[in-house]
C-alpha cells in the first residue's frame, strides 16, 4: 500500500526500486488517492505499472486537503473526486 500517490513517475520509481531490491515479480501495488493531484492523475497512476492493482481513496485526507468535512452526509462534498478517480 503506497501512500499519498500524486504521480505515475512516483509508482515508476517504486517499481524500479522494488526490482532492485529483488521483489519478486507478481508483487502488487495498491495506490493511495489522498489528495487533489492524485484524484488528476488517477488514470496515469492506475497505469503507471502492471503491479498497479486497484487505487485506494484516502478520504479523510482528500477531504483535509479539499478543507471540506470527511464526514458529511453521502460524503457529498467528495462525490465529484470519487467519481473522477473511478472514470
Amino acid at each position: 500500500l503506497v501512500p499519498k500517490v500524486e504521480t505515475a513517475e512516483e509508482i515508476r520509481a517504486i517499481e524500479v526500486r522494488a526490482a532492485e531490491l529483488g521483489a519478486p515479480d507478481d508483487l502488487a501495488l495498491w495506490c493511495m488517492i489522498e489528495t487533489p493531484l492524485g484524484v488528476i492523475n488517477a488514470p496515469s497512476i492506475a497505469g503507471a505499472s502492471p503491479r498497479v492493482q486497484c487505487l485506494v481513496v484516502g478520504t479523510v485526507d482528500l477531504a483535509n486537503e479539499l478543507h471540506c468535512l470527511p464526514s458529511a452526509p453521502g460524503r457529498w462534498n467528495l462525490q465529484t473526486a470519487l467519481a473522477q478517480t473511478v472514470l
